[in-house]
């Protein structure tokens, strides 16, 4: 029995071996998206989504999060109309696999009931074989794309924390954890080299998170980013993996290239001889 939990959204998903369900269908209005928080996202999402939604970084439990925030307490343009339609071209990987989700520790397939419109459960979750039915496979096979995108985006958060270029949001409830922080153009601009060159790391996704993040405030309401400096938030969660791969990055990049293909002094005497 995997039980019950409750996203801090207020949508109910319980295991799906608990659920009963045996067929199901999408949701056909993603109204309650108005009261999300925010929305999990892969890594090969990430510059897309930053062209309709605000990116943010999620401190939890098990480390960062890298995700579109949703609430119109930061995001006041919303993405869903007034029918309740997603308005933006990309559709997220987390909204097309619901009414599904992984759970968080384990990982196991969860399900909203909730979701599924009444008379709308169209497809079935396993054949006659007991194999995930083709609808549900693919649902399966989005969850499986963002659960390992995530999991790239989050290392690439730890290079944000490290990098000390965070500041944090204010919390959506009154008294809540302020555990959503954004990315500050400030911060960033005022990054020394050494730090700017650990951004490069894990094939440069650290920069690109960097980017896309300054990118996509376009669409949040900065009010709510508080006031002061970026944080060190490196005391938050464990970073001891990342350090080794930034400081042989940053060790790499800041050696002179002494190559055969580029002769530094033999440029500096060239420009040396012309101005004579």
């Amino acid at each position: 029995m995997t039980g019950e939990t409750t996203h801090r959204d207020g949508l109910r998903f319980v295991g799906l071996p608990d659920s009963g369900l045996s067929r199901w269908g999408p949701p056909k209005s993603f109204g309650f998206l108005r009261q999300v928080p925010w929305l999990p996202i892969a890594d090969t999402e990430l510059l897309h989504l930053s062209h309709f939604c605000p990116i943010g970084i999620v401190l939890g439990e098990t480390g960062p999060s890298v995700v579109a925030l949703m609430h119109g307490f930061w995001h006041p343009k919303g993405s869903v109309d007034a029918k309740g339609g997603w308005s933006a071209p990309y559709i997220p990987m987390a909204l097309r696999s619901l009414p599904f989700r992984l759970s968080a520790a384990a990982g196991a397939v969860e399900i909203a009931p909730e979701l599924i419109a009444p008379g709308e459960a169209v497809f079935a979750l396993h054949d006659e074989d007991g194999a995930p039915g083709p609808e549900f496979a693919q649902a399966l096979e989005l969850l499986a794309r963002v659960r390992r995108g995530a999991s790239r985006l989050a290392e690439a958060a730890k290079v944000l924390l490290l990098a000390e270029v965070l500041v944090p949001l204010q919390p959506l409830r009154e008294g809540g954890h302020a555990d959503v922080w954004v990315v500050s153009r400030e911060a960033v601009l005022a990054l020394p080299p050494r730090k700017a060159a650990a951004l490069t790391v894990l094939s440069n996704l650290g920069f690109e998170l960097a980017g896309a993040a300054l990118f996509s405030q376009r669409w949040l309401d900065r009010t709510r980013i508080e006031a002061g400096a970026a944080r060190d938030l490196s005391d938050e969660v464990s970073l001891l993996p990342i350090v080794a791969t930034i400081e042989d990055t940053v060790e790499r990049l800041m050696v002179m290239d002494e190559s055969e293909l580029f002769s530094f002094e033999a440029f500096v005497a060239a420009e040396t001889s012309t101005d004579g």
